[in-house]
């Protein structure tokens, strides 16, 4: 069986990473280093469960590294720490999470490493974990088709051809050429 269809099938791979915490002082582990993203945007996308969803873990999914000579250090919140509790608690059944930093330093940001943070008492098990450059939400499809929506008037009157070419040279193309 594939990682995946464990995953869906609530099992626990061979892989899975089980992490936990006795007491108030965290715990955490850290990822390989690696270079900061050209893009300015970074994605960790992560199956998370736990044995007791009463008992919601305090885990933060984070990035580290260093930017401007000085520490580097954001986070997303899941389980009891979760600003949704609706849509961010940890259940006994493996769920994917995922955590969006859109605004990194495109420059200077060396030495990055993802990991996760349990910032109190809990257990979470922690398998498949990605790691994006380039993940597009909902937001950022609706911005895409609103451009590309915008263009079509553009090219019905060559007067305004020279906007079109604009629109199409925006941040949004050059980002999905890079």
């Amino acid at each position: 069986e594939s990682a995946s269809e464990n995953l869906l099938n609530g099992q626990v791979s061979a892989g899975s990473v089980i992490m936990s915490n006795q007491d108030e002082t965290p715990v955490w582990i850290r990822s390989n280093v690696f270079d900061g993203p050209e893009s300015g945007r970074l994605s960790i996308s992560v199956w998370l469960r736990t044995d007791d969803p009463q008992k919601q873990p305090p885990l933060r999914l984070a990035i580290e590294g260093m930017s401007g000579g000085e520490s580097y250090y954001r986070f997303g919140s899941v389980g009891s720490l979760s600003p949704n509790p609706e849509t961010n608690q940890i259940q006994s059944k493996w769920k994917r999470f995922a955590v969006h930093f859109d605004d990194l330093p495109v420059d200077g940001l060396s030495n990055v490493r993802i990991g996760f943070d349990l910032m109190g008492p809990g257990t979470v098990n922690i398998d498949h974990v990605e790691v994006f450059d380039c993940w597009f939400d909902e937001n950022d499809a609706k911005a895409i088709t609103q451009i590309l929506a915008s263009t079509g008037p553009l090219l019905s009157n060559q007067e305004t051809f020279e906007s079109c070419r604009q629109l199409l040279r925006g941040y949004w193309t050059q980002f999905l050429d890079r």
